[in-house]
């Protein structure tokens, strides 16, 4: 669903980029969802302690500070000058240009503990009055894209299932069947694509499946033969050693 919308979102206002963040006040500062798939290796980091990412990304501060807005830019924070020539600016001019972005922040409220937003971004060319406009005309379908994806909360696996793979298979198996390809699920395990594709090659022998269409068609039949549950995104529901970040979706941290 997420993947679907940031390809929706993406082409209606004319972005080369699109990700879906989130910003656990005290917490950390995560990339769930990008598009392109290619664009996960030129991330600086995906996952950082949210006082460094506020301290590194005007965004990000505003949004945490201001709560749900109308979609703003960079350059609607601070000049384009001083955004190029910050740290973070420096450190990805190199592979994202001048790095115009737009951003539309869903946060529960100003000064609230989570905040999630999306991104849309231009190596070359900032956002104009009209692609503001659309993003803000599509911001509501955005919030109600959110609200899904917070209350559907991570992916619970039947007992049975949980108990044929071990714990880093789990949260391997969990980022597949949200949508993610092997790319970006190495990407926010901070392990390689050939590890993924190890853990994949397990798991497809223990449900005797070859491709990840027909495992998640297993697993949607089963999950459908009971009630589902749901968990909603908050810093305090899963800790580090869990293998869980908040709202139950795959820390990045190695094991």
């Amino acid at each position: 669903m997420m993947t679907h919308a940031l390809h929706a979102y993406s082409g209606a206002v004319g972005a080369d980029t699109a990700g879906f963040y989130e910003h656990v006040r005290d917490g950390w500062s995560k990339a769930y969802f990008l598009l392109p798939d290619e664009a996960w290796r030129r991330l600086p980091f995906t996952r950082l302690p949210t006082r460094d990412a506020s301290a590194l990304h005007p965004g990000v501060r505003h949004a945490l500070t201001a709560g749900p807005t109308a979609p703003f830019t960079i350059t609607d924070l601070v000049t384009q000058r001083t955004w190029l020539e910050s740290d973070l600016g420096r450190a990805m001019k190199a592979e994202w240009g001048r790095n115009f972005q737009l951003m539309s922040s869903l946060a529960d409220r100003p000064g609230g503990a989570v905040c999630l937003v999306w991104v849309l971004g231009r190596p070359s060319t900032d956002f104009s009055r009209g692609d503001r406009e659309v993003a803000a005309a599509v911001q509501p379908l955005l919030s109600a894209i959110t609200r899904h994806y917070v209350a559907a909360g991570r992916y619970d696996l039947p007992a049975g299932t949980a108990a044929l793979v071990t714990e880093r298979e789990g949260v391997v198996l969990a980022l597949l069947l949200a949508g993610h390809r092997p790319l970006a699920i190495a990407a926010q395990l901070e392990i390689s694509v050939r590890t993924v594709d190890k853990h994949l090659e397990r798991i497809y022998r223990k449900f005797d499946v070859h491709d990840r269409h027909t495992l998640a068609h297993v697993l949607n039949r089963e999950m459908q033969a009971r009630p589902s549950s749901t968990a909603s995104l908050s810093a305090s529901q899963h800790g580090p050693a869990s293998g869980l970040g908040q709202g139950g979706r795959p820390n990045a941290d190695r094991r």
